[in-house]
């Protein structure tokens, strides 16, 4: 892990044979942090740097760097926090270092992004009528967690063995306003170039991806219009499918849709919001986690759809009052035991409670779907 390997062309790896590790001491022991020169030999107009943080496996991605500061000439630049990268083969996602005017060195450290003061850090601190609602979810949360890159991980369904999907999705900010969100509709993590521009003027947008992306690629089936871009389109209460994300499920196997935020900032969750499966409600989404940046700040259950009527079930991370009063008929709670639970007294089994079972399923039995029609997907 030498320095020649930043240059070797080979960025979005977990190969550690194309990365660089140097030791690193806290600050404040008196010694140096690591730095990188280059010389360019000439006088050349820069940009921005384009930098893809180390991510050699799920725990040593917690090496990569977090702030860089860079100099031109001897002159600083402005310091940046870079994004934690995902662990995953050709999904590491590059942050763009946009280049600006020279500043003196007080003048740097202000230049670092400030967040919103996420008081208190936990919403279980909340004030008394707040915290009698959030009381009711499944799982403690942060308050507004700083977030590059946030993944949903999907564990089960309400009971199909073969199909998993969902209607929509929408993530707001710590101001509570809605963060645009697109897809990409590729298995590697596209160039973000042009949507980090977008967010460096200001603009934050989200950046969706999954693999699968949908059941298009299974035999049999194509031009399905239940692609990733349905759960962005707003369309969140169709119960014909027509504006709806579904892809192949098999049990005990998670799916992820990840959203990158690009942009010189990690991006403060407010809430996300979530509209399941209404066409055939048993593929909906059952359980489900959320990851900012790796690690686990919510986990809990989606509410079973309807094909009747679909209604949105939203997952707070604010303790703001005016958002939890907006979002309170959308709060959910699993209330029904899932969990396989004995009770022995004194060595005498008194009774128990089984979980259901998952059936084992052929996958060589998986039923056929399709659904062709809807909105172009977006490119």
């Amino acid at each position: 892990r030498v320095l020649e390997n930043l240059v070797d062309g080979c960025n979005s790896t977990i190969e550690d044979k194309h990365m660089w590790l140097v030791p690193f001491d806290p600050p404040g022991d008196g010694l140096p942090p690591p730095w990188i020169e280059i010389d360019l030999k000439r006088p050349a107009n820069v940009t921005a740097l384009r930098l893809w943080n180390y991510t050699k496996s799920l725990h040593d991605s917690f090496r990569g760097t977090r702030v860089v500061e860079v100099f031109a000439d001897g002159k600083s630049l402005g310091r940046q926090e870079i994004a934690k990268a995902r662990a995953v083969e050709g999904e590491n996602v590059p942050t763009l270092y946009f280049l600006s005017p020279p500043v003196d060195g007080e003048e740097s450290k202000s230049r670092m992004y400030k967040l919103h003061e996420a008081k208190p850090k936990s919403l279980l601190h909340a004030d008394p009528i707040t915290k009698r609602d959030l009381l009711k979810l499944d799982y403690e949360a942060q308050c507004l967690p700083p977030v590059f890159g946030l993944t949903m991980r999907f564990h089960s369904t309400h009971g199909d063995p073969h199909y998993m999907g969902l209607n929509g999705v929408e993530i707001f900010d710590a101001d509570g306003n809605l963060i645009p969100l697109f897809w990409s509709d590729h298995n590697e993590c596209p160039d973000m170039t042009a949507a980090a521009l977008s967010a460096f003027k200001g603009e934050r947008i989200g950046i969706a991806y999954a693999n699968p992306s949908s059941i298009n690629g299974l035999p049999g089936v194509e031009r399905d219009a239940r692609t990733l871009d349905k759960l962005f389109n707003g369309r969140n209460e169709d119960t014909d499918g027509s504006s709806s994300w579904l892809i192949p499920y098999t049990a005990f196997e998670d799916r992820d849709v990840f959203v990158f935020f690009p942009g010189p900032a990690p991006v403060q969750i407010s809430m996300v919001k979530f509209w399941n499966y209404g066409r055939t409600p048993e593929r909906g989404v059952s359980d489900f986690s959320l990851f900012a940046d790796d690690l686990l700040i919510y986990k809990g259950f989606l509410r079973k759809g309807s094909s009747v009527q679909v209604e949105p079930q939203a997952i707070p991370f604010t303790a703001d009052k005016h958002q939890i009063a907006s979002a309170r008929e959308e709060f959910y709670h699993q209330f029904e035991s899932t969990q396989h639970v004995l009770t022995i007294n004194e060595r005498v089994v008194e009774g128990e409670l089984r979980a259901p079972k998952t059936p084992l399923v052929q996958m060589n039995q998986r039923p056929n779907t399709s659904l062709v029609g809807g909105r172009k997907p977006l490119q």
